[in-house]
């Protein structure tokens, strides 16, 4: 009867083992994806950045303990910081992808340098990689695109193309537009209520434009 009380214990000890020394494996950064944005407003002229950031992520104890993504200035010391309540998950063909569009700066705070982004777990596990960040437009680049709204028509002349809709929401998708060409974003999204931005991503620069908010209007 010891025999099988001791033999019981030995694998329910042997279980708890394994338990502990997976629980205490860091998660682990695979690779990011990141897109400076310029954002306008449509009323006032203001400008300010923001950034697209998304991390390719690992962990052995699944996506449900991650806890936080950070982005931290180096040289200011300033935080930004998104978590699992509040980030976008994309997962397909076993990679997983997570993160937040908007990495938000109002002044001068998301400037150009360096960076690290740092990936923290429920246990308080880190890992972390450098990020040196650059590339977003500047008053020449945004005051060569010009943007005509009235009355639901819509006219964009760009030396650029890869124009969207993006109507309102993280989450929204966005609609192809064409350039130096009238069209009708009603039409094209199927709303009429609600706000939308034009977004401009230029591939050729990796780096992304923002004008709006713009109320959608019925085209006729």
């Amino acid at each position: 009867m010891k025999r099988h009380i001791s033999r019981i214990s030995a694998l329910l000890l042997l279980s708890l083992t394994g338990l502990v020394s997976c629980t205490n494996n860091p998660p682990q950064i695979l690779d990011l994806w990141w897109l400076p944005v310029l954002v306008q407003d449509s009323r006032s002229g203001d400008t300010h950045r923001e950034l697209m950031l998304y991390v390719q992520v690992d962990d052995e104890e699944g996506d449900e303990d991650l806890a936080q993504i950070r982005l931290e200035n180096l040289d200011k010391e300033i935080l930004w910081k998104t978590d699992s309540s509040s980030w976008s998950r994309w997962k397909g063909k076993g990679v997983l992808w997570i993160g937040s569009s908007r990495f938000v700066s109002y002044g001068t705070a998301l400037e150009e340098g360096a960076y690290r982004v740092i990936l923290e777990d429920k246990g308080g596990r880190e890992d972390q990689t450098p990020l040196e960040l650059e590339g977003w437009y500047d008053r020449e680049d945004w005051e060569n695109q010009v943007i005509k709204y009235e009355e639901g028509e819509a006219f964009i002349a760009s030396p650029v193309d890869g124009w969207f809709i993006l109507p309102g929401g993280e989450k929204a998708d966005p609609v192809p537009v064409p350039v130096e060409e009238t069209f009708y974003p009603s039409r094209l999204t199927e709303r009429e209520e609600g706000e939308f931005f034009f977004f401009l991503f230029d591939r050729s620069r990796m780096t992304a434009y923002k004008k709006g908010p713009y109320p959608f209007e019925s085209a006729e």
